[in-house]
């Protein structure tokens, strides 16, 4: 939903997010590929780099740009400084967490005259309205699909501040986790240890803010399912609920609040999913797709899916509770698979197109969203017990000899340096020749050669030059020929 930026910002948007995670790149190249004008690039360079400090895109007359930041920075917080720089995300997040009783009002908290609020509000609605909700002018509140609406909030705070820590007052904070402690002496399973990171509970505090205040609105889930009145927070809790948020906290907000898990779709556990899919044709429908799914993705390449049905029920309820696009700017799970070796690229590349065709047969949704194929392959990936392992077993095999002009203790070192380094990706091995002529010979026989000699001269084998004592370079460099020839080796099993 990138497009709900104004146009300068969207165009900065295009900029960094096709230089994350490159090398440098000519400026001519960059306009090519983003369809903006090299002049307006170079204009904007320096804007950008204003805001995002102390991230910064550097320039080369040599090389040409890359955007680079230091080791405690990452992506999260380049796009933060996007939406710190857009006065429309700044208007949806005020019109969230206040009240205002007037377009005027709203716009001298903002600092910017009415009619640019107007032209503001009017270029934000024509992109929600298509997402199923908007701003109404007259109430000044969010109002549509409130399950969209929550679905929106629930992805820009946490790809705008991360932890709602960040904005929300200590009174506010700790009304959160009572409430989730509290709700948790009625779900044990919520004592495990995977509902206890910190992850999961950052996500759940947000979701709790988002019901709470648009409660206190008066916007609720329609389906939510009721609960017994002596099932509900205590006395003193809700209390504090009524004093923060001014919501008379009946069993009905209660089960809004925690309607993730009192939807009736909801699935605890797999056998409670097996139950719903049972009575319910659509949870059915979908998980005979997600069946149908791990098993062909699973015979494709003769794996073992020992953990199948944990790996079907986490799939099964990211679908369930998607209700929007899954991206407004940035999906750190996307940044997850830039960085798998090739062979491991080529099975996702597979199955996300196994995964996309399959849920378009199923008719399971009927806009394929990116970022939610994205998400479902995230899933699939870190929930699959052993999945890398077993990838890597068979992956095509990297024959790397080692030959260096070096002592015989100091070849050792090396050995033993790059393959406890290396382990997963090659398994190196001393040559045992004594001459360049015998070099040569053996030469083809492998797939790499590491060397401390330069421009070794080898036919039909990559060649990788190293310093005395491997530096963090080397072994990019290493890796780099690794994936050229896993790649190589990959497309002429897949011809074959």
């Amino acid at each position: 939903m990138e497009e709900l930026l104004e146009n300068s910002l969207l165009k900065h948007y295009y900029i960094i997010s096709f230089l994350l995670n490159k090398d440098w790149m000519t400026i001519d190249r960059l306009a090519q590929e983003i369809k903006i004008p090299a002049r307006t690039i170079r204009q904007d360079i320096g804007n950008i780099n204003q805001y995002i400090a102390p991230a910064k895109i550097e320039s080369s007359q040599r090389f040409g740009i890359r955007l680079t930041y230091d080791a405690s920075h990452n992506p999260l917080y380049i796009y933060a400084a996007i939406y710190r720089q857009s006065t429309r995300f700044l208007i949806l997040e005020e019109l969230f967490l206040h009240r205002f009783s007037s377009m005027t009002q709203l716009a001298e908290e903002l600092f910017i005259s009415e009619s640019t609020l107007k032209r503001h509000v009017l270029a934000i609605n024509q992109v929600l309205e298509h997402e199923g909700f908007r701003i109404d002018t007259q109430t000044l509140d969010i109002v549509g699909d409130e399950k969209k609406i929550h679905f929106f909030y629930y992805c820009y705070f946490l790809e705008r501040y991360w932890f709602i820590d960040a904005f929300l007052s200590q009174d506010e904070l700790q009304l959160i986790d009572e409430i989730i402690a509290d709700f948790s002496t009625h779900f044990p399973v919520l004592k495990s240890p995977r509902y206890q990171s910190f992850s999961f509970l950052n996500k759940l505090r947000t979701t709790v803010f988002i019901c709470l205040t648009r409660n206190s609105r008066g916007h609720t889930f329609k389906d939510a399912s009721l609960v017994k009145e002596n099932d509900t927070f205590s006395p003193e809790l809700r209390q504090k609920i009524t004093r923060i948020y001014r919501i008379n906290c009946s069993s009905f907000v209660f089960s809004h609040l925690f309607y993730l898990f009192f939807n009736s779709r909801n699935a605890l556990t797999y056998q409670d999913l097996l139950v719903k899919a049972r009575h319910n044709p659509v949870i059915h429908s979908i998980y005979q797709a997600l069946s149908h799914f791990l098993d062909v993705t699973a015979a494709s390449r003769k794996l073992k899916l020992a953990n199948r049905d944990l790996v079907l029920l986490r799939l099964y309820n990211a679908i369930e509770y998607t209700w929007g696009p899954t991206k407004i700017l940035y999906n750190p799970d996307e940044a997850f698979f830039m960085n798998m070796n090739k062979f491991e690229q080529t099975f996702i590349k597979q199955t996300k197109e196994t995964l996309i065709a399959i849920l378009r047969a199923e008719k399971i949704w009927k806009q394929i969203d990116e970022a939610l194929i994205t998400r479902l392959l995230f899933i699939l990936v870190t929930s699959w017990d052993n999945l890398t392992i077993q990838l890597e077993e068979k992956a095509p095999k990297v024959r790397t000899g080692l030959f260096f002009n070096t002592s015989f203790e100091h070849s050792q070192f090396l050995l033993q340096e790059l393959s406890y380094h290396m382990r997963s990706s090659l398994k190196p091995e001393l040559m045992h020749v004594n001459t360049l002529a015998k070099l040569k010979a053996a030469a083809p026989h492998f797939d790499m050669i590491i060397t401390n000699l330069p421009l070794l001269n080898l036919p039909n084998c990559y060649i990788v030059s190293i310093q005395p004592h491997p530096t963090p370079e080397d072994f990019d460099n290493i890796l780099s020929v690794y994936n050229k020839i896993i790649s190589a080796k990959t497309v002429k099993t897949s011809a074959s």
